[in-house]
Formats: C-alpha cells, sequence, structure tokens
C-alpha cells in the first residue's frame, strides 16, 4: 500500500495497494523502498519493566536533572513528574526528543509537552542528545556519525524509571522534534518490545530497515512548507519524503489500504488515520500546508512558517491516549483518565 500525497490541498491518504497482504507471513514483514539495504535483525536487548506492588508504589526518583552512564559517555536527561498521590497507580511514561542543536529547555519552551503531560498523570523524560543531537539513523549530527546508541539509552532510562517512577509498561510512548523525531520513528521500529506508540514532528524515517518485534502505533506531523526536513525529501542527505515514511509504516503494520480516513480538518491542517492496522496499531499522518520546521501550535509557533491550525502537543497526547497494551504489564488503576 502506498501512502499517497494529493498535491491540490487535500492531505496523503493510503489508497492503493501493489500486492494484497497476506498474513499468513505471520509477524511484522518491513517494507524497505529500493536503494535501502537489508541488514540481519539483532534481538532485542531485555529491558526489566518488572510488576510491582503500585497500590503501595512512592515514586523515589526526583525531578528535574539526571545522569546515567551508557556506551562510556555520561548522558543527562530531565524527569517531569506527575502531581498524582503515592499509590496512585502506574504512570505513563513519555521520553520527548528535542531537536539537533536544541535541549530539554528548549523543546520545553517551544512545544509545552512536558508541562501539560504531567499535568495529565505522565512521567516525563527529556533526554539531552550527544553534543545536542540523537542517533536517528541518518540524522543527525556527532551523535548519528558516532552511532552512540540512543535507543540503547531508552532502554537503560526505562529500566531505572521502571524501579524509581511507578512507570506502567503498557503505556510507554516517545515523541520528538526534528532530529528528535528521526529517533521516536526509529524507537517505534528497534524497541517496539517496550513502546507503544511513537509521534514525530518534523521528523523522517531515518534508517535502513524497519522491523518492529510487535505492532507499534504511529503519528507523523509535517508542514508541507519545511525547508529544513523537506517534505519530498532529501536523497542527497538520505532523508525519506513524509510519503515514503508512511507508506513504510503503514506496509509493515499491514493496514487495510480502503480505510484511511481524514479524521481533522482546520485551516491548512489535515489528519488521515488508518486504524486498520495490526493488532489496533494505527498510523496517522497530519500535514500543515503553511507549517514550516516547526512545531504547530506551540507557544512560538506564529508569524511566516508557524501555524496555529493544529495543535501537536494536543494532537500527541490524544493520540498516545487511544494506545495502550493490554493487560498493562503492572496492574492498578489507570492514571490521569488515560485508558
Amino acid at each position: 500500500m502506498r501512502w499517497r500525497v494529493a498535491l491540490a490541498g487535500a492531505l496523503a491518504v493510503a489508497s492503493g495497494c501493489e500486492r494484497a497482504v497476506d498474513r499468513s507471513r505471520g509477524p511484522l514483514e518491513p517494507w524497505n523502498p529500493p536503494g535501502y539495504v537489508v541488514y540481519a535483525r539483532q534481538p532485542d536487548p531485555p529491558t526489566a519493566i518488572e510488576p510491582q506492588a503500585f497500590s503501595t508504589c512512592v515514586p523515589s526518583i526526583t525531578p528535574g536533572r539526571h545522569e546515567v552512564e551508557h556506551n562510556g559517555h555520561t548522558r543527562a536527561f530531565v524527569v517531569d513528574l506527575p502531581d498524582v498521590p503515592d499509590g496512585a497507580g502506574p504512570r505513563p511514561l513519555l521520553f520527548a526528543f528535542h531537536g539537533w542543536g536544541g535541549d530539554p529547555e528548549q523543546l520545553e519552551g517551544t512545544t509545552k509537552i512536558a508541562s501539560i503531560a504531567a499535568s495529565r498523570g505522565y512521567v516525563v523524560v527529556r533526554p539531552l542528545g550527544f553534543n545536542k543531537s540523537f542517533d536517528g539513523g541518518t540524522c543527525c549530527g556527532l551523535a548519528s556519525e558516532t552511532h552512540v546508541d540512543d535507543v540503547g539509552l531508552a532502554r537503560v532510562i526505562i529500566t531505572q524509571l521502571a524501579r524509581e517512577a511507578c512507570v506502567d509498561a503498557g503505556r510507554v510512548y516517545a515523541t520528538g522534534f526534528s532530529n528528535g523525531g528521526f529517533l521516536a520513528h526509529r524507537l517505534g521500529c528497534e524497541a517496539a518490545d517496550v513502546f507503544t506508540a511513537v509521534a514525530s514532528v518534523a521528523g523522517t524515517l531515518g534508517i535502513e530497515r524497519c522491523a518492529p518485534s510487535r505492532p507499534v502505533s504511529v503519528l507523523h506531523i509535517h508542514g508541507k512548507a519545511d525547508g529544513i526536513v523537506a517534505f519530498a525529501g532529501n536523497s542527497a542527505k538520505g532523508w525519506r519524503s513524509v510519503a515514503t515514511t508512511m507508506d513504510s509504516w503503514t506496509r509493515t503494520l499491514h493496514c487495510r489500504p480502503d480505510a484511511a480516513d481524514e479524521v481533522f480538518v482546520n485551516g491548512s491542517a489535515r489528519c488521515v488515520r488508518n486504524a486498520a492496522c495490526d493488532e489496533g496499531a494505527e498510523a496517522t499522518l497530519c500535514r500543515d500546508d503553511k507549517a514550516a520546521h516547526t512545531w504547530p501550535g506551540g507557544p512560538r509557533s506564529f508569524g511566516f512558517g508557524g501555524s496555529q491550525d493544529l495543535d501537536a502537543t494536543e494532537t500527541i497526547l490524544a493520540f498516545f491516549g487511544r494506545h495502550a497494551r493490554e493487560p498493562s504489564g503492572l496492574g492498578g488503576p489507570t492514571v490521569g483518565g488515560l485508558r
């Protein structure tokens, strides 16, 4: 199934299928466009999220900056904790990754995603990139060039927070902007055993092979006027187009080709969702024709190249709220009304 891009003001929709989906194949079958090399998949390293007695769970981690050793580097991350009573139940966990050259504070100033998510019961982790960059595959900076393994870093942090922050294993999510969005896609491909859903803003799929161990829901938000991570891709940098990114995901998740529906229209923004994918997963694309390389709806997304027609933060949190794996793995009630 190809994820078609309508150029006459409509959003990209999944409308064609080159071959029938053969579900007798069993687990997910990745699709890779011509020119991408297929490598043998390595087994996922274990990520420890063990059942806990959440009726008495009291988070032991404090909000603020923390550090962890990974691959010979000291890596920093900021933790935001929800204002919920001790013992209230397992908390959903959200990773939020900044763009290349940014930092956790800049991301929050642009998006407000940490404060809003924490107010709704999430534990939020905002890692600082290696030399302010993340290894999202083809993007970006020193992290990508030296392969610092940010997927492994996320696993290490999850293991720590599972012990210290009352994390619900069935509700672990990742989002990011630009370079951070590339990493969010990569986590969906390479750490689907722990991530339930991922959402990217202005960052496409940057690895050669995407073969999640189980279905993971995907949301992609992109401005049509993006001049940095172009909607149409950048072959010189090896960056896929938005259409190719969504095509890859809908094939990988075995989404039914005739099931994409337009679910949001406001001004220059459109969202199309395909929820007829394996095991209740969805692949959703939101496009804003007047947005450039920006976080739509963010407090700094005004003026030329900005857009308030789509609130990316609210769209992402609503998307995550639709997806929780059952059983959650840790028991206890939901937090903040999320289900």
